[in-house]
């Protein structure tokens, strides 16, 4: 049965890896949680959070703190 969460009903049952620079990884961190229901594999309090859908495997999003006055990026830059 897929998990629930977030306002879509329905979480991710399974994300390759990505890494997400933010500003401040505590308030991203409880995004990620609560709009697409992931679950902390690992979490460093002002450096990182490392979260994933399915908690038999390890993280899938790694949440990179950068700082509050870090710039706003006006592109996005794809792998």
């Amino acid at each position: 049965m897929p998990a629930t969460g977030g306002h879509h009903g329905k979480a991710p049952m399974y994300l390759q890896h990505i890494n997400v620079y933010v500003r401040n990884v505590e308030r991203s961190k409880k995004w990620y949680e609560d709009l697409l229901g992931l679950h902390v594999y690992e979490y460093r309090p002002g450096w990182a959070a490392f979260l994933t859908a399915d908690e038999e495997q390890s993280h899938e999003v790694a949440l990179m703190q950068l700082g509050e006055d870090a710039p706003c990026s006006q592109s996005v830059r794809w792998a």
